[in-house]
Order: C-alpha cells, then structure tokens, then sequence
C-alpha cells in the first residue's frame, strides 16, 4: 500500500478527496501508515487524522458497524435460508479485515462487509458499511454509509466507484464490478436502518441475478 500522491495518480487518474463522519467532514488524512492506496487490489483506505477526531466519536462510530454487521448477517441469512436450495448464501469466511497496518489504525472494522455469494451467477454481493465515490476526480468517502457492490472477477475496484454520494447512484466498470449506493440511511444512534437495508440489498441481489438468468 502507498500514500504516495503521485504514484495513486499516475495509475487511476484520482487525487484524494476528503471523509466524512455523520455531520463531519475531515480534509485531513490518516497517514501515519501506509494504508491510503492498495497498489495490488486498486482500492483505497480513507481514514480521518486521529487528532482531528475524538477517541469517542470514533470508538461509538466503530462498535456501531461491528453491531450492525453481526444483526445484518443474521436477518440476511434468514431471507436467503431455504430459497432455491440457498442459490445465494453469505460467506462467513468473508467480512472481517486481517490487514496488520490497517488494524494498527484502530480502525479496520470500518471496512468490514457481508458477502453474498450466487451458485447461480458465480457472483460475489458485498454490503459494505464504507461508502465511496468520485467528486471532481478526487476519491472520497463516508464512513458509516452503505454501499452494494458485485464483482466478477478480479480488477481494480476504484473504476466503479459512483460518481455521487447520492443514492441510487451507480457505476460499472467492464461489466464485471459495479458499485452502488442504496437510499436507506445509516443510523449509528439506533437500529431503525436495518429493516431497510435488508430490503434493499436483497432486491438488489435479485435483481442482479434474475438480469443474468433471463440473458442465458
């Protein structure tokens, strides 16, 4: 991984934009590691500098997407068990980041995920609780936000990045990786946004797969 500007430039075309928590939007980066661009994978890590964020603020933030992730893995579960022989079943192998540097941040969980994986299709659903998008060519995200996203195979993920924070928006890169950003909206007071986001990402994957069945 690098925080090497120039580098990140030359191979996506993006600079660095800024993170935003609830309300808060943080122009300055964690950098202390080098963690913002993984060269390998083409995805990046936008974390605020610790010191312009409080302990507290990143600590409730942080335990909030570990519960919302274990309630979510459950009620998902529940929707796809016994449907078409579960053609689509959540990976529990997936979904909890073993990043040595990121996890030195403090914090990794904010980049923890469900996957979804089609029999069907061959697809991989991920609900991430990390929302990113192009704004001016820069890369920004929101951390405790929701994101869908499918992949096919392996690429840089960065190039499907939606180009708004909107929901609904959307974006495909090769028909092989799309990302998208649904309307419901994360709540890390309470739990009145999991109802929604169930909803939501299960239309989302079937939708995707009945696309794929009517196109063989």
């Amino acid at each position: 991984m690098t925080n090497d500007k120039e580098i990140i430039k030359k191979k996506t075309g993006y600079t660095i934009g800024n993170v935003k928590l609830g309300e808060h939007t943080f122009s300055k980066l964690y950098e202390e590691k080098d963690i913002i661009f993984d060269t390998r994978l083409g995805n990046f890590h936008l974390l605020p500098d610790l010191k312009s964020v409080s302990d507290e603020k990143i600590k409730i933030a942080r335990s909030s997407v570990e519960n919302k992730r274990s309630k979510l893995i459950k009620l998902i579960g529940e929707r796809f068990k016994g449907n078409d022989n579960e053609a689509c079943k959540i990976n529990t192998h997936c979904g909890k980041g073993r990043s040595k540097v990121l996890n030195e941040t403090g914090m990794l969980p904010f980049f923890d995920y469900i996957r979804v994986e089609s029999k069907i299709s061959d697809l991989a659903y991920d609900l991430m609780f990390i929302r990113f998008y192009i704004s001016e060519n820069k890369v920004n995200c929101n951390l405790c936000s929701y994101q869908f996203s499918f992949q096919k195979a392996k690429t840089y993920s960065c190039f499907a990045y939606p180009e708004s924070e909107d929901g609904n928006s959307a974006k495909k890169f090769r028909n092989i990786i799309e990302y998208f950003n649904p309307q419901t909206t994360y709540s890390i007071d309470n739990d009145n946004d999991l109802k929604g986001i169930v909803e939501e990402f299960c239309d989302y994957i079937n939708i995707n797969e009945a696309k794929i069945c009517n196109s063989n």
